[in-house]
């Protein structure tokens, strides 16, 4: 996110700190916190869970990132690129179940991931905006900056997320190599 700000932001200022700011960053609080929660409970808890009992863990990352990605396919401003970051944060979150064996890694990063990106540097998240601490004037490149739809359409996010998912399989491969052979 601060890659993506540090190579597309024409000015940044902070907003004002008023009863309405915080009212709006509460908010904003919650709206983040009951996404994550509820997305991460319903495809990594419910449809990787039950893919994985009924097949095996490989499968419900799979499965449950295509449900992931097919929801935020609805959003506004989604494109090639976002469709991509989905994917991709899809099989990290998903790893990241497997590895920690529960969800809340995932709903915190989950939420971390979208509060930073809008609530403070006031990016879309999925082609949603919300209030955010500060407000920030983009350069028109989407290719950078992820257009309407946010980093999650972004080519930073994939170098981003390609690393991530490099570092998250070695590790899972050090702690379970059995399990990366079913």
């Amino acid at each position: 996110i601060v890659i993506i700000l540090l190579l597309s932001s024409k000015s940044v200022f902070f907003h004002t700190i008023n009863f309405a700011l915080i009212s709006s960053l509460i908010y904003s609080i919650g709206y983040c916190l009951l996404t994550a929660f509820s997305e991460e409970v319903l495809f990594r808890g419910y449809i990787q869970g039950l893919a994985k009992y009924h097949c095996n863990y490989k499968v419900g990352i799979i499965f449950s990132t295509i449900f992931f990605v097919s929801m935020h396919g609805l959003n506004s401003g989604i494109n090639i690129f976002a469709y991509l970051q989905l994917f991709l944060g899809g099989i990290f979150l998903g790893l990241l179940r497997e590895k920690t064996n529960g969800l809340w890694f995932g709903i915190g990063f989950h939420f971390l991931w979208n509060f930073v990106q809008a609530g403070i540097f006031s990016f879309s998240i999925c082609g949603q905006k919300i209030i955010s601490i500060l407000s920030v004037n983009f350069v028109k490149n989407n290719f950078l900056t992820g257009g309407n739809y946010g980093p999650e359409a972004s080519i930073i996010t994939s170098i981003v997320l390609i690393f991530g998912l490099s570092i998250l399989v070695i590790k899972y491969s050090k702690i379970n190599p059995d399990k990366l052979e079913d």
